[in-house]
């Protein structure tokens, strides 16, 4: 196997060798979202049949603010020219009203498929390029979640199904991989350091059933929590809209408080909270959807330092819960919305921890938000690594 780090010049030789040999004289159309992955494919592809290649966005309405203008930029910088491509509504006819996580992801997997098969066809090309890596069929094949972008290693053969064959020519490499290669492509410094973004976007991110104004306030959330953290070394942070919080008060609850009270009594006057809505969380290698619980206490701080212990004791006191949230901020009384901001590091993705952030950062992001918009009712900080939870809640 080529060490991309230490020998990228031969990977890059073996996929546009292999990519000239497979296409041939015909055409190819290579699919970007924004995201390195896909940006790093399409890039290969441009390397190995420019004269063949069609780039496309999608813009799937899942899109954080100006993403399509971005894209368009980024790639502009690179001399190349790339087609967006408005689906908004094919996407919002299908998905909206889904409160199922998995059917909301399958859901947007055959809308996403099937106009990339219109773009196809009316381009006269053969090949769709994606930029599937290692984590995304790893995870789908093992059940922990449906990557939007997985095909043939689930048995689905877009040949029959679609109407074209696709390329995967990053299929067997890591985010850092990834990124590597990026550097030695000479890919620009903001699209090598770009923190990933899902395939199903703020779909995904609208935790339940996804509507218009639930989107509206994912983005503008997105959108702070993006402007405040960029530059902090995270690996990823993004934010979450979920359903108001209601507090729990029931024997379950009192045992939990007691326990972690018990470990340490200034968590003494904790309180729990949980939401309709369910997340997807990892136990052992499988997937489960979990109840999403909130914990809130005067000193954030405290919370925020102890979080290993806190998520720990949650999961032994109530098995059926996946994620534990801080409240920060109180919003609006008249708010239908909580939202939470999620931060992790990680080199692979494929488990990842939660950055300490002090309360007094957190507090003047939950503060920009309620100022921002009224809807908002209280704002959380993600607790939970992975495992037990997954990065993205659905």
């Amino acid at each position: 196997m080529i060490l991309v780090e230490s020998h990228p010049e031969i990977f890059v030789e073996r996929q546009v060798s292999l990519i000239k040999r497979i296409v041939g004289s015909r055409r190819v159309v290579a699919a970007v979202s924004g995201g390195i992955d896909s940006a790093v494919a399409a890039y290969l592809s441009w390397l190995s049949v420019p004269d063949n290649l069609d780039i496309i966005f999608l813009d799937t309405g899942f899109m954080r603010q100006n993403e399509s203008d971005e894209v368009r930029s980024l790639f502009a910088s690179m001399g190349i020219e790339i087609d967006v491509v408005d689906a908004k509504e094919r996407f919002y006819e299908k998905t909206f009203g889904l409160s199922d996580a998995e059917k909301k992801r399958i859901a947007y997997r055959e809308v996403f498929y099937n106009v990339l098969a219109d773009e196809v066809k009316n381009r006269g090309a053969t090949f769709l390029v994606q930029g599937t890596i290692a984590p995304d069929w790893i995870e789908t094949m093992g059940g922990i979640k449906t990557q939007h972008n997985v095909l043939y290693q689930i048995g689905l053969r877009p040949e029959e199904r679609y109407g074209y064959t696709v390329l995967e020519p990053l299929a067997n490499l890591y985010k850092s991989q990834v990124r590597s290669l990026a550097k030695y492509l000479g890919l620009p410094e903001r699209l090598v350091k770009r923190q990933p973004f899902p395939g199903p976007g703020l779909l995904i991110r609208c935790v339940g059933d996804c509507n218009l104004e639930k989107l509206e306030v994912t983005r503008l959330v997105t959108k702070i929590i993006e402007d405040n953290f960029r530059g902090h070394g995270f690996s990823q942070f993004f934010g979450v809209t979920l359903s108001k919080a209601v507090e729990v008060k029931n024997i379950t609850n009192n045992r939990y408080i007691n326990r972690i009270i018990n470990f340490d009594e200034r968590f003494n006057g904790s309180k729990l909270f949980t939401f309709v809505e369910k997340s997807t969380g990892v136990k052992g290698d499988s997937r489960v959807y979990g109840e999403i619980y909130a914990i809130s206490h005067d000193d954030i701080d405290l919370i925020v330092e102890k979080r290993s212990l806190l998520v720990s004791e949650l999961m032994s006191v109530m098995p059926s819960a996946s994620r534990l949230i801080a409240h920060i901020s109180d919003g609006s009384d008249m708010g239908k919305y909580s939202v939470v901001v999620r931060a992790v590091v990680t080199e692979d993705f494929m488990t990842a921890d939660v950055p300490t952030i002090h309360s007094s950062e957190l507090k003047r992001i939950g503060e920009e938000i309620i100022k921002k918009d009224s809807r908002v009712a209280g704002v959380y900080y993600d607790l939970t690594s992975k495992p037990p939870a997954t990065i993205e809640y659905e």
